[in-house]
């Protein structure tokens, strides 16, 4: 069932980081940074945060986060982690990370950053376009919330360094990364965007 996590859910999030410890995904490497309820009481649930679950028989399945962005109408994907290694669970994963994406609409945010690693694209671009048009597809299937947005490439980071630019270092919590990063952003079409007022 699909969940909004708050503190009483950490014993979850802890037997889920017990049961997965080689998790694949780019989130494993804040374990470097901070102890898993550390990283669960002062990150995930950061009052900028928007932090979703699905449940079963008591069981965390899955877990995803925004993070709003304070100095501009932006979100980032923060988090993403599973049960199973080198699998995603279209079913559950795929709620969660529309439930993101609803959830940036209701807050009227307008461009939404995704941090992945630098080999998954030197991977993606690899493939032929025959493949690449076959896994675009899925992803549209498995959240059609994408397709309302035009994505770019706007930063590559080399492992072990720091941006000079201050919001970047923001999204790496100011730490070194060990491995090579590309910042993607997507920005809302125009025809998505319905007389948006900030006050």
């Amino acid at each position: 069932m699909l969940t909004i996590l708050n503190h009483t859910h950490s014993d979850l999030f802890l037997e889920l980081k017990k049961n997965n410890p080689g998790q694949w995904k780019i989130g494993s490497i804040f374990d470097n940074f901070y102890s898993p309820i550390d990283f669960y009481q002062n990150i995930l649930m950061h009052r900028q945060a928007y932090t979703v679950g699905w449940i079963e028989d008591n069981e965390l399945q899955n877990i995803a986060t925004l993070f709003e962005d304070t100095g501009s109408p932006c979100w980032i994907f923060l988090y993403y982690a599973n049960q199973k290694t080198n699998y995603w669970n279209y079913k559950n994963g795929s709620v969660l990370f529309s439930e993101l994406f609803q959830e940036s609409f209701r807050r009227k945010l307008t461009s939404c950053i995704i941090v992945t690693r630098k080999d998954f694209k030197t991977t993606y671009s690899q493939t032929s376009e025959r493949m690449k048009k076959k896994l675009d597809n899925s992803y549209y299937r498995m959240t059609p919330e994408i397709k309302m947005f035009d994505w770019v490439d706007e930063a590559i980071i080399p492992a072990n360094t720091l941006p000079k630019y201050l919001n970047m270092q923001w999204l790496m919590i100011g730490q070194r990364w060990p491995i090579d990063l590309v910042v993607r952003r997507g920005y809302l079409k125009q025809e998505h965007r319905k007389d948006i007022v900030y006050v």
